[in-house]
């Protein structure tokens, strides 16, 4: 199995990655993971700023979350994009999903382009009836294949190559 720090090692900033146990003080805390380039690290101001869309969208039988975030106040850097598969490896995304619909604050563990970790931000969560609905539509749904979510998740990078048109459309 790939770990969180595999995966950080061999994926190129940006991105952002959910995972439970990231600090051992909270092992059933979810927390963010962003792997970010040196200019968008140096706009992440002071307090940092970190702003953030969720949404849903049901296609081909899957539901898809997806967060789309936008570090610092220089819109010039480009947005990162998390999906998130409910019916991933042990249902570990429907899992992360029921706790963000209870968690009072949402964690960013902000990584260099070496994978130094830089910053730690902390957000009051915003998202919690956004996660609460999803886990109840999720609920009454029939469970999907990997292979579906990635299908549906190809359409939607085809009907929103650009992550700024998904953000407008959240």
């Amino acid at each position: 199995m790939t770990t969180y720090r595999r995966l950080l090692e061999q994926t190129p900033a940006p991105f952002a990655l959910y995972g439970f146990g990231l600090t051992p003080e909270n092992p059933n805390r979810v927390d963010w993971i962003m792997k970010v380039t040196t200019p968008m690290l140096q706009h992440l101001g002071q307090p940092p700023q970190l702003c953030l869309k969720a949404g849903e969208f049901i296609l081909q039988d899957c539901l898809l979350i997806v967060l789309l975030f936008q570090p610092g106040d220089d819109r010039r850097h480009p947005l990162i994009a998390a999906w998130m598969n409910a019916f991933n490896h042990e249902m570990e995304g429907l899992n992360a999903i029921r706790h963000l619909s209870t968690q009072s604050h949402l964690h960013f563990h902000i990584f260099d382009e070496h994978n130094i970790p830089r910053r730690h931000i902390v957000l009051d969560n915003c998202t919690k009836h956004f996660f609460s609905e999803a886990a109840r539509h999720i609920e009454r749904m029939p469970p999907w294949t990997m292979s579906m979510f990635d299908r549906a998740k190809a359409y939607m990078e085809t009907e929103y190559p650009r992550l700024e048109d998904l953000w407008a459309k959240l």
